[in-house]
């Protein structure tokens, strides 16, 4: 046997072994299932918005037919939404950019 073919054999047999645990899959946030009342908007983007204070829960529906649900959005937040000018870079900068959770519903 030659030095290198020891020295593997030595490097394998006193290597640590690495136990690993199966991971857990992370808990998935589980969407509301009633949608507020919604109100129509003019955008080119978006057709409609909604807002459940009780679960900080916005609601957009684009014009499209998709419908997204997003998580702990607060009181003001979801009134500046409300009083933008341009609903999609409001949408845009400050909740998708802003790393919310959000759910497609449909």
């Amino acid at each position: 046997m030659t030095p290198i073919e020891k020295r593997k054999k030595f490097v394998l047999k006193t290597a640590p072994k690495v136990v690993t645990k199966p991971r857990k899959p992370a808990p998935k946030a589980i969407p509301s299932t009633g949608r507020p009342e919604m109100e129509s908007v003019v955008s080119s983007n978006i057709a409609a918005i909604g807002y459940k204070p009780e679960t900080s829960e916005l609601f957009v529906e684009f014009n499209n037919g998709g419908l997204y649900s997003y998580d702990a959005i607060s009181a003001p937040i979801w009134e500046q939404f409300q009083k933008a000018e341009s609903k999609g870079k409001f949408l845009f900068a400050y909740i998708k950019k802003g790393g919310y959770a959000y759910h497609k519903l449909s």
